[in-house]
C-alpha cells in the first residue's frame, strides 16, 4: 500500500469525523445540558475558571484528576468560558483519536481493517456525544488511542 493512499485516508476520516461531530455540536449548543453544564462537568468548568483565575492548588481535597480540568483551562484561555470553541477543540481531539486509532489498525492488520475500524469509530455514537460535554472522555479517548499507537509502533518497528 502506497505511503500517500494511506495519509489521504487518515485525513479523510479526520475530515468526516471532525464534520460529524461539529455538525452535532451546532445541532445541541442550545440544549440545556451543552449551555448548563451539571454535575462532573460543572465541576470541571468551575475547576477550569478557578485555574485560569491562578488557583493551582485550589482549597479542597480533589475528588477528580486534574488532568481534565487543566486541559480545559488551557481550551478556555484559547476561546474563553462558554464558547462554542471549547466543543469544536473537543470535537478535533476526538476525531483526531479515529485517525489514530486508524493507524494503530493498520500498522497491526492492514488496509481493509484499518478502514472500517476508522469508520466505524467516525460515526461511533457515544463517541459523538461526549465530544459535545465538557466531559473527561475525549481527552482520555484520544491519549488511549496514543499511547495504543506508540506501543504498535515501538513493537512493529
Amino acid at each position: 500500500m502506497s505511503l500517500r493512499r494511506e495519509v489521504v485516508a487518515g485525513a479523510l476520516l479526520f475530515a468526516t469525523a471532525f464534520l460529524f461531530r461539529a455538525l452535532y455540536v451546532l445541532a445541541i449548543a442550545d440544549e440545556p445540558a451543552v449551555r448548563y453544564p451539571v454535575l462532573d462537568a460543572q465541576a470541571y468548568h468551575e475547576w477550569a475558571v478557578a485555574l485560569l483565575e491562578g488557583s493551582w492548588a485550589g482549597d479542597r481535597v480533589y475528588y477528580q484528576d486534574p488532568l481534565y480540568p487543566t486541559f480545559l483551562s488551557l481550551l478556555y484561555r484559547v476561546f474563553g468560558p462558554g464558547s462554542l470553541g471549547v466543543l469544536f477543540a473537543q470535537a478535533a481531539l476526538d476525531a483526531t483519536s479515529v485517525v489514530l486509532l486508524y493507524a494503530t489498525t493498520l500498522r497491526l492488520f492492514g488496509w481493509a481493517p484499518a478502514l472500517v475500524a476508522g469508520l466505524l469509530a467516525s460515526f461511533y455514537a457515544v463517541f459523538v456525544f461526549y465530544a459535545a460535554l465538557l466531559l473527561k472522555a475525549p481527552l482520555l479517548l484520544f491519549l488511549f488511542n496514543l499511547a495504543f499507537y506508540l506501543l504498535a509502533r515501538a513493537g512493529t518497528s
